[in-house]
C-alpha cells in the first residue's frame, strides 16, 4: 500500500512539474551538410527527445536519464490539415534565432531578409541575429533557434 502511495505521489508531482517547469527546444538546420534536428530539453537530464533526419526519413529518439528509451521512425501524415497554426498552438516563448544564409542573386538574399524580419514580428521573437551574405557563391542557409515551451500546455492545446 506504501509503495502505491508512493508511486501515485511520484506520478502527481511530474504532472505538476509538466504543467510548471518550462521545456528547451532546439531547432537547428543547415543546408551545406543537409543536416536537421530539433531537439526538447525538459528537466535535463530527466527527459531529452531528438527529431533527426536521416536520409529522407525523420527519426525520433528519446532519453530518460541519458539512456535511450525510444527509437522510431515518424510517418509524415500526406494531408496536412490545421498545422499551420501549430506554432501558435504550442505558444513557444523566449525564442532566439541566429541566421545565416546567403544565394546566388543578392536580389533574393535581399528577400530572404526582409521575409525573416516580417516572419519574426509574427511570433514575438525575442532576439533576431541575421548574417546575409551578398556575394555567396553557393546557395546555403544555416538556422540556429531556440525557445521555451510549456510541455503541458501544448500537449492539452494539440490534442
Amino acid at each position: 500500500m506504501a509503495l502505491l502511495l508512493i508511486l501515485l505521489t511520484i506520478v502527481l508531482l511530474l504532472i505538476v512539474l509538466l504543467f510548471t517547469v518550462k521545456s528547451k527546444v532546439d531547432f537547428i538546420f543547415n543546408s551545406t551538410n543537409s543536416d536537421m534536428h530539433v531537439t526538447l530539453f525538459w528537466l535535463y537530464p530527466l527527459l531529452r527527445s531528438v527529431i533527426t533526419k536521416e536520409d529522407t526519413r525523420l527519426v525520433l529518439t528519446m532519453y530518460l536519464l541519458n539512456k535511450r528509451i525510444l527509437t522510431k521512425q515518424i510517418n509524415r501524415k500526406q494531408n496536412i490539415s490545421g498545422n499551420e497554426s501549430i506554432l501558435k498552438r504550442l505558444h513557444p516563448t523566449d525564442i532566439h534565432v541566429d541566421t545565416q544564409y546567403g544565394f546566388r542573386d543578392p536580389f533574393v538574399t535581399g528577400l530572404a531578409c526582409s521575409a525573416i524580419t516580417l516572419v519574426s514580428e509574427f511570433f514575438n521573437v525575442e532576439s533576431l541575429r541575421q548574417k546575409p551574405d551578398f556575394l555567396a557563391v553557393n546557395d546555403y542557409i544555416n538556422l540556429d533557434a531556440t525557445a521555451k515551451l510549456n510541455l503541458g500546455h501544448s500537449l492539452m492545446k494539440l490534442i
